[in-house]
């Protein structure tokens, strides 16, 4: 299945300084679009992770059923000896910098 891939970021001065430092962000956003977007949380979003996590509007914004959440640490390695799709079984894995949730409903 072809993934979506939905990045969610907080609109201050951060998140320019990283885009101006990694123009392969740029090229990314181009070559894989409509597949990437980048989304901005809206004006007094949660700050705490749970909490965002908890959000009316994360859980609106999601445009997949079956959902992964990274934090900014967070990454699939692509020599590792599990697929995302090994997951897919389970309703709900938690972990250091990773959250998988099968269905948003």
């Amino acid at each position: 299945p072809t993934a979506l891939v939905q990045v969610f970021y907080r609109p201050d001065e951060s998140f320019r300084r990283a885009t101006d430092i990694n123009p392969g962000l740029e090229r990314l956003k181009r070559a894989h679009a409509p597949r990437l977007s980048f989304h901005p949380f809206p004006e007094g979003y949660p700050k705490k992770r749970a909490d965002l996590i908890l959000s009316k509007f994360l859980w609106e914004s999601l445009r997949a059923e079956t959902v992964v959440l990274f934090g900014s640490g967070g990454a699939f390695c692509h020599n590792s000896r599990h697929a995302l799709e090994d997951f897919g079984a389970y309703h709900l894995v938690a972990g250091d910098g990773l959250t998988l949730v099968r269905r948003k409903a």
